[in-house]
């Protein structure tokens, strides 16, 4: 970063843009279900089962990984929550809040990114059982968010059933994305198992 304030008269300070090559392999989830011969025929069986059951499945998977995976080389990836920063309780502010709520570690950790991230996150995650105590004790004004020292939006506190109790994740998601290269493909063999296994 090259910007400076400078006098009148004298060089300006030089910023260099760097590039970082990064390769990271493509991970596939995949799964077969048995199928009894006389369901072969039935199509809409078929694509009602792949439709309800078999892409739930893959894509829950696949949340599953996103969230809390653990890198196996060439098979998954690190997920969120593996490579999130654990805040400490004083970056939360219970050191020095003699009886701290859900919303003031909340309102700290928001601070706390705002000040070494220089950005607003953009969700916080909890878990819907304290999600659900949470709803109970939201201000329903404006005057009660300003007593309760809010300084975030709270409809940004989503619930997720992956955040695991009495925790939380928040930070800027607005760049997240997940990209599918070719979605989802269906094989059918006619076959024994060992096929669909191996990849035949």
């Amino acid at each position: 970063d090259g910007a400076a304030f400078r006098a009148e008269g004298t060089s300006a300070s030089q910023g260099d843009i760097k590039y970082s090559i990064v390769r990271k392999p493509l991970y596939e989830v995949s799964e077969f279900i048995k199928v009894a011969k006389n369901k072969i025929n039935d199509i809409g069986w078929l694509a009602s089962k792949i439709q309800r059951d078999l892409y739930a499945r893959i894509e829950r998977k696949s949340d599953d990984q996103m969230y809390a995976g653990t890198a196996s080389a060439g098979v998954t990836y690190d997920g969120i929550s593996a490579i999130a920063k654990a805040l400490t309780a004083t970056e939360v502010g219970t050191t020095r809040i003699p009886s701290a709520t859900e919303f003031s570690v909340l309102n700290w950790a928001y601070a706390y990114i705002q000040n070494v991230a220089y950005t607003d996150p953009t969700a916080i995650f909890v878990n819907p059982v304290d999600y659900a105590v949470m709803v109970s004790k939201m201000p329903t004004s404006q005057a009660e968010t300003i007593k309760m020292g809010l300084t975030f939006d709270i409809s940004k506190i989503k619930p997720s059933a992956k955040v695991t109790a009495g925790t939380f994740l928040l930070g800027d998601f607005s760049q997240a994305e997940r990209e599918f290269t070719n979605g989802i493909t269906v094989e059918t063999f006619n076959q024994n198992e060992d096929d669909a296994k191996n990849g035949l």
